[in-house]
């Protein structure tokens, strides 16, 4: 019976830690800031502060899930996004100019027509935009996998 205490106790405080998470960035705002890197090569300010939230949440030791295995799932994840923010601090600037929610990668190096002053302009726009395809291929998997091993919570 004591067993069965210390599961039902292990699964509240995951379940509490879940649902905490979600309050910070819902799962569809978590998909609207991915389906916007990977589809606009952009991203909106208050989503990516509601990002930066969650990982702020799991910075903690103290914030860790009881279940070895979403742990691990959430770690993967969290590498993601903390590489995401470090790529989004880097390469990606408000456009257009005159407003701050709105930010893209590289909007001075994106050119529609190559010539000789932008060739390597545009070579390091598409470098950057190949690693936010890669990093964003990557979050898809772990917020997948992620979302795959919390379901028995809710």
């Amino acid at each position: 019976m004591n067993w069965f205490k210390t599961d039902s106790r292990r699964m509240d405080h995951d379940r509490e830690l879940l649902l905490r998470s979600q309050a910070i960035v819902s799962d569809p705002e978590l998909d609207m800031f991915f389906d916007e890197l990977r589809e606009e090569q952009a991203y909106r300010l208050t989503l990516r502060k509601k990002v930066l939230g969650l990982l702020e949440l799991f910075s903690s030791d103290e914030q860790r899930f009881e279940q070895r295995r979403l742990q691990q799932r959430l770690e993967s994840l969290l590498a993601v996004l903390r590489d995401l923010k470090i790529l989004t601090s880097m390469h990606f600037l408000a456009f257009p100019r005159n407003q701050s929610e709105r930010f893209c990668l590289h909007p001075d190096y994106f050119v529609l027509e190559i010539d000789a002053g932008s060739l390597e302009r545009h070579a390091f726009y598409l470098q950057a935009e190949t690693d936010l395809k890669d990093l964003v291929r990557k979050g898809d998997k772990a917020m997948t996998a992620f979302r795959r091993a919390s379901r028995k919570l809710l």
